[in-house]
């Protein structure tokens, strides 16, 4: 019981982005369904390669899918990503808060863009694209 409780308290408290979604990968590519997504809700997830890890989410604004790197060029450092609480992305690391439709762009605090577009249902990703971003991880 009491090593129950302790594992319980490290995972809650350690701070890293907990991303159980796994992408589908096709032909280089990562596939988010676009009708997996819910309009202003972040769907987080973790793409593992050899090497190691990227966290990342895709977020359906006004009909749109964007996509996002779990992390920002401020505190990146920190691997801590975003949550999303009461409607709004938040950093894990300074506490910064952004609508979901607040967040294009790069700066600040906000979520680093991963470059996507639609084909058919599936928002695609390049995995070339992905890997890129490992230096935030």
């Amino acid at each position: 019981m009491v090593v129950l409780l302790a594992l319980s308290f490290f995972v809650a408290c350690s701070g890293k982005p907990d991303h159980p979604a796994l992408p589908k990968v096709s032909e280089g590519k990562v596939l988010i369904e676009v009708s997996s997504l819910e309009e202003g809700r972040p769907r987080f997830f973790t793409y593992a390669y050899e090497d190691g890890k990227v966290d990342y989410f895709a977020v359906l604004v006004e009909g749109a899918v964007e996509s996002y790197f779990d992390a920002c060029l401020k505190c990146s450092a920190s691997k801590r990503g975003f949550r999303f609480r009461k409607g709004k992305l938040q950093c894990k690391a300074c506490g910064e808060s952004y609508g979901v439709d607040e967040i294009q762009g790069t700066g600040s605090c906000l979520p680093i863009p991963l470059k996507g577009a639609r084909k058919d249902n599936y928002h695609v990703i390049s995995l070339s694209d992905m890997i890129d971003g490992k230096r935030y991880f």
